[in-house]
C-alpha cells in the first residue's frame, strides 16, 4: 500500500473530509490530495502530525520499511558523508548539538 491510500483510508475512517484535515495540518486541501494520490509525500514532521491525527506509528502508513525512501538534499548527503569520517571527538560534539536542538524543538530547554 502505498502512503497516499493509507492516508486517505484513515481519514475516511475518521469522517474527515481532505479539507478537515488539511486544517488540523495546516497545509492546503491540495496539499493532502496531493498527497493521496501519491503525486507527493508528506515529510516526517507531518507524519509525526498524521500519527497523533489518526492515533496511529508511522508503520501504519507503510507495508515494509522498503516503502518509503527518504531523499536528501545534496547538503545532507554531505553532512552525513562528514559525519562518518568524523573522529569521536567531533561526532561527540555534533550529538550533543543535535540533542540540544531536539529539546528546544520539544520545547524543553
Amino acid at each position: 500500500m502505498k502512503i497516499g491510500q493509507a492516508i486517505r483510508e484513515m481519514r475516511l475512517q475518521k469522517s474527515l473530509r481532505q479539507k478537515d484535515l488539511a486544517a488540523i495540518l495546516h497545509v492546503s486541501d491540495k496539499t493532502v490530495s496531493s498527497w493521496e494520490s501519491n503525486r507527493t509525500e508528506p515529510n516526517m514532521e507531518t507524519i509525526d502530525a498524521l500519527c497523533k491525527v489518526f492515533e496511529c506509528s508511522k508503520s501504519d502508513f507503510w507495508d515494509s520499511a522498503t516503502d518509503y525512501v527518504i531523499t536528501l538534499s545534496e547538503k545532507e548527503k554531505i553532512l552525513i558523508e562528514n559525519y562518518r569520517h568524523a573522529d569521536v571527538y567531533d561526532k561527540t560534539a555534533v550529538e550533543r548539538i543535535l540533542k540540544y536542538y531536539e529539546r528546544i524543538k520539544d520545547g524543553k530547554s
